[in-house]
């Protein structure tokens, strides 16, 4: 489940179905202007509406970037009562800008390089052209 149907809860679920290994089950948001409304087929629902998909949930991602930080942890507070995990995700301008990071788990070290096999091989330099070529 997203909480927020605005910018970055679209944004996110977009990004999670595009990847697809997560389900959306709904999205919380507190405008009731949004109520009864989807986003790409996933409903969204006032907050209340967490009792009635509770024991499907095993996360909660918290998508709203612009929320004060006291608002915040209230929120994280009550799921985390009710036993529910919270993961936070900051905004991409958070994520560019650098007052938000993404922690990455350490791999081993590749042959090729940092990039490894991830690079198509015309930007490894692997390839014939290398870099640009």
């Amino acid at each position: 489940m997203v909480t927020a149907a605005g910018e970055a809860g679209a944004q996110l679920a977009s990004a999670l179905r595009l990847a697809g290994n997560h389900q959306i089950l709904s999205f919380l948001d507190d405008a009731p202007s949004l109520w009864r409304r989807t986003i790409n087929g996933i409903p969204i629902q006032p907050p209340q509406g967490l009792s009635e998909i509770q024991e499907q949930l095993d996360q909660v991602l918290l998508a709203i970037p612009s929320l004060p930080r006291s608002e915040r942890r209230r929120i994280v507070s009550a799921l985390q009562r009710q036993a529910i995990p919270v993961l936070q995700i900051p905004s991409v301008d958070d994520l560019t800008s650098g007052r938000a990071r993404i922690r990455v788990s350490k791999l081993p070290p590749h042959p090729h390089g940092a990039w490894g096999d991830l690079l198509p091989t015309r930007l490894s330099g692997r390839g014939r052209g290398g870099c640009g070529g």
